[in-house]
């Protein structure tokens, strides 16, 4: 009953035996630690390319309009993760295909399509960042980081797992 309370569902006494003697937790980042809602952290496009287009691109992919800006929701994790794993194409409104992907359907569809560089990463991260590509006739035309921030409270609890005796806490992102 506990277990549920706190979101975990578990099958059987064998899950809280084996609870019982754990010493190390692994956690998906997102949805668990992080809220599982995206925003753009940053953005990065080549010459001839505006921001305001990749903006009306992502609203676009993310079904939610050609108006610019994503809504205040932000975009769901369900759908960054599909972009992630699996890319999306995108009409931009002046008709010309335009393609999101994250960094392995990038790799095998394209190679290493010319363009853009990865944008570098730099400071704290403020939560679960996701970097994605969009790609236009074969080459990197912009470069986007979303965000997904961290859940209120999370370090505390992570603290509070430390003082229940978890010796290693292992987050797994999603990566390649």
């Amino acid at each position: 009953y506990t277990l549920a309370r706190q979101g975990l569902l578990a099958g059987g006494l064998e899950v809280i035996e084996r609870l019982a003697t754990a010493r190390t937790l692994v956690l998906q980042d997102t949805g668990v630690l992080a809220t599982g809602r995206w925003s753009v952290a940053s953005l990065r496009t080549t010459r001839g390319v505006a921001a305001a287009d990749v903006r009306r691109w992502l609203a676009r992919a993310a079904g939610q309009g050609d108006g610019g800006e994503l809504a205040p929701g932000g975009i769901p994790d369900a759908l960054v993760r599909r972009w992630w794993r699996y890319g999306a194409l995108v009409r931009a409104a002046d008709g010309r295909e335009v393609h999101l992907a994250g960094p392995r359907p990038l790799r095998d569809t394209w190679g290493e399509p010319a363009g853009l560089a990865a944008a570098p990463t730099a400071g704290t991260v403020a939560g679960v960042q996701r970097e994605l590509a969009f790609v236009a006739g074969g080459r990197v035309v912009a470069r986007v980081v979303l965000a997904s921030a961290w859940r209120a409270g999370v370090a505390a609890h992570l603290r509070a797992l430390r003082d229940l005796g978890f010796e290693r806490l292992v987050l797994l992102p999603e990566g390649d």
